[in-house]
């Protein structure tokens, strides 16, 4: 059986990051977030000397970096989740690196109601301890631009495809997923 690579993918604020650090405890797999390789490249640029910092990581570079670690891992044969809200031009990197490297790609796709995950974004992005190089202040308050925004997100998926409706958290079993990506791997 081929390794693989279980990818936790769909809009901004579908609860991809709580399930994908849950998955990967349960599967005692490593975890790639891109979300975490922005805070990096964040906390480590130079500051301007009022503590502000001159602009945002770009997220172009915080996706290379994560498939140069995603491809270090696939160089050895390792079985990782990536998490990240994948742009449908992603799709043709991952499919050619699996081919490469020979790797079955299990997508668990989030997806909730527009107004449910803007919502959502909205209260995230003005939460105080939200880290500023994930803040996207006011760029998404009209919800159309949002909408357009996270359009490309829900249409994103390689190999196998779990879809999981997050409109209510409380109702999303976590366990229930799992049970369906280890039938996939088995």
């Amino acid at each position: 059986m081929n390794p693989y690579m279980i990818l936790v993918a769909g809009p901004c604020a579908a609860g991809k990051t709580t399930f994908a650090q849950y998955a990967s405890d349960a599967l005692c797999i490593p975890l790639i977030r891109k979300d975490i390789i922005k805070k990096l490249l964040w906390d480590n640029e130079p500051h301007q000397e009022n503590g502000l910092h001159p602009n945002k990581p770009n997220p172009a570079i915080a996706h290379k970096i994560t498939f140069y670690i995603a491809e270090q891992l696939m160089r050895t044969g390792s079985v990782f989740m990536f998490d990240s809200n994948f742009r449908k031009w992603v799709e043709a990197t991952l499919n050619e690196l699996a081919k490469r490297y020979k790797y079955s790609v299990i997508t668990v796709l989030f997806d909730a109601d527009d107004e449910i995950l803007h919502k959502r974004y909205m209260e995230r992005d003005h939460k105080a301890d939200r880290h500023d190089a994930l803040k996207i202040e006011g760029v998404y308050n009209d919800i159309e631009v949002f909408k357009n925004s996270i359009a490309e997100d829900r249409h994103f998926g390689i190999g196998d495809i779990i879809k999981v409706k997050t409109n209510d958290f409380d109702t999303v079993d976590y366990d229930d997923i799992l049970r369906q990506i280890r039938l996939y791997i088995k």
